[in-house]
């Protein structure tokens, strides 16, 4: 993600239990909570106020969009300083690992392009039926 985006963003591990010492929400399981309003979002359970609020602290509803966004956001940051977007593989940009990611990101259009030539449903289209 681009630098000046990187505070506002609200992501937490499943596993994350707040401390005790945190008072009334001590041994909060924070982690399963967070991952249940991501649920209710994505079945359109969540009211729109929860919405809000959550949204209002950076609330992430999906790792693999924003990993996604933060990618992209970092392969124009080094397309722009080096005039290109061929980095080697080896290639990290703050810190990011871009020239993994841009393998990867590669592999993943070829393999779509290959099951949408040969007729094979894209189980894994990134989208859910009904959205």
């Amino acid at each position: 993600m681009a630098a000046g985006n990187r505070e506002r963003v609200l992501r937490v591990p499943y596993a994350l239990v707040t401390p005790e010492d945190w008072g009334g929400v001590g041994g909060y399981p924070l982690g399963q909570w967070i991952a249940d309003q991501r649920r209710a979002y994505a079945a359109r359970t969540l009211e729109a106020g929860r919405i809000t609020e959550l949204e209002k602290l950076g609330m992430v509803w999906s790792e693999q969009e924003a990993a996604w966004a933060d990618g992209v956001a970092v392969a124009k940051e080094y397309a722009a300083a080096h005039g290109h977007f061929l980095p080697p593989t080896t290639a990290t940009w703050e810190g990011h690992p871009i020239g993994v990611w841009a393998k990867n990101a590669r592999a993943a259009a070829r393999r779509a392009r290959e099951t949408r030539s040969s007729g094979r449903p894209a189980i894994l289209s990134g989208r859910r039926p009904g959205q």
